[in-house]
Parts: structure tokens; sequence; C-alpha cells
């Protein structure tokens, strides 16, 4: 038995140090994935909370048989569609950059970390001026390491409509960055 069944059994016991020790080993990838497809820290941070309730909740009810890393991502992936969709019917309003936060070494940053920083923030910009489909594809693929195949499961569409968006997203991504540097 490997350690994400012995932890998913642990969980559905009501083990809280399971539910930690789930939460501790997924949250940095979970967070960035919903920041990469959000491109709003504070939504990302509510997202991956509710997320985490949910998982207790699930794993208590036995309702989760899959993969464990898989269903966290797909559950992400969910709550930022969810999140978006309510937030674009009371406001809408598109999201095109988002502040990063600062590294826990606080102003003493080396000047790799700081670039690094700009790097990720100038990429989560692009990605939020992206169509949301053409941003989940391409956060699903690069970020979450997503196959092609299991995108377009996830999402109940066509093999061909996941690598067009795909394709186009990283077209418009590639635009963008261009149209940047000619400023």
């Amino acid at each position: 038995m490997d350690l994400e069944a012995i932890l998913l059994e642990r969980l559905r016991e009501g083990d809280r140090s399971a539910l930690e020790h789930v939460y501790l080993t997924h949250k940095n990838r979970l967070l960035t994935l919903a920041l990469c497809l959000c491109a709003d820290l504070p939504l990302a941070e509510d997202c991956l909370q509710d997320v985490f309730v949910r998982l207790a909740d699930e794993a208590v009810a036995g309702r989760i048989r899959e993969d464990l890393g898989a269903y966290l991502s797909s559950c992400v992936r969910n709550q930022v569609r969810d999140r978006q969709r309510r937030r674009l019917r009371r406001r809408r309003l598109a999201v095109e950059t988002i502040p990063v936060p600062a590294a826990a070494d606080g102003p003493a940053d080396s000047l790799d970390r700081l670039a690094e920083r700009q790097e990720t923030e100038r990429l989560i910009g692009l990605l939020g001026r992206l169509p949301y489909e053409q941003r989940e594809v391409v956060v699903l693929h690069l970020k979450d390491g997503l196959t092609f195949r299991a995108i377009a499961e996830v999402q109940a569409v066509s093999i061909n409509t996941v690598q067009s968006r795909y394709r186009y997203g990283i077209e418009r991504l590639r635009n963008l960055m261009n149209e940047e540097v000619m400023r």
C-alpha cells in the first residue's frame, strides 16, 4: 500500500495529522495551480482552503476513489472556475495582474530571487489575459503535467478542442510577450 493510500485511509478515519500531512505535501503545488488559473492571490488562497475543507468531508464520506494528487488538482480547478463564474456574474470584471507575495526572506532578497519573482508576476499577469479555457489548458498541461487526454476528460471536451486551446493559448502568450518587448 502506498503512502497516499495510507493517508487516504487515515483521512477516512478522521485523522487530523493525515490531513495536515496531505496539506503540507500538496499546498504549494495547489496554490501555484490556483494562482495560475485565477491570477488573484486572495482568491487562490480561498480556493485552496475550500479544497482542504472539502477533502476532509469527502474522505470521511469515502467518496475519493482516485489518485489523491489528481483529485486535489481537479478540486482546485473546479473551485477556481466556480468562484470566477460567481465573481463574473457579480462584477463582470477581468483580472489581468496580481501582486506576487514577497519571499519569506524579507527585504534582503538576492537579485536572483527578485528577478524570479518579477518574472513570475509577469507570467501570471500574461496568463490572466488569456481566455479562461485556454489558460486552464496551458496551466494544467505545463504546470500540473496533465496530458491532453486527461485535460479533455476533466473539461469534458474532445482532445482536439484541448489541443486547439493549448495552441491558441501558447500563441497568444507569445504575442503578448512580443508586445511587451516592443514597448
